[in-house]
């Protein structure tokens, strides 16, 4: 199976400028624990977590102390491509215990086309083995 066959499309993004409070607000308020970062062009410059965020959580300092995206997210990201194997993101989110992988387009443009986590994988695989097992004459 195919990451474009399971993947989350068109998921909420962060900019490189976009302040860190008003993220973690809308992080909460959306129950996302993953943002991805893209730059103008929709290409992929990095990745935001709720973990990342945690150390503003208990400070309700002034808003001059409020860092940007930039300040905080991780640059280096691990991706998926849409054209990868199922088996591919697995094997990242065992080795590396992400909690979502960012799904590019084949290329060197690494543009943001959505986002995988392993319930997405979970779903996928159910979806599959359901199939499978009414082909074959039920659940066992």
């Amino acid at each position: 199976m195919k990451i474009r066959e399971c993947m989350t499309r068109d998921p909420v993004v962060a900019a490189p400028n976009d302040s860190a409070r008003e993220l973690l607000r809308r992080m909460r308020t959306r129950r996302i624990r993953h943002l991805p970062v893209v730059d103008e062009s929709g290409a992929l410059v990095g990745i935001l977590s709720e973990r990342d965020l945690l150390p503003l959580e208990g400070d309700h300092g002034a808003s001059f102390d409020d860092p940007c995206v930039h300040d905080l997210m991780t640059a280096d990201v691990k991706t998926v491509e849409t054209e990868d194997t199922v088996h591919v993101a697995v094997r990242l989110f065992i080795e590396h215990r992400f909690g979502v992988l960012p799904v590019v387009e084949p290329g060197a443009a690494r543009r943001l086309v959505g986002v995988l986590s392993p319930i997405d994988v979970l779903q996928a695989w159910h979806s599959l083995s359901t199939r499978v097992l009414r082909r074959d004459g039920g659940e066992r």
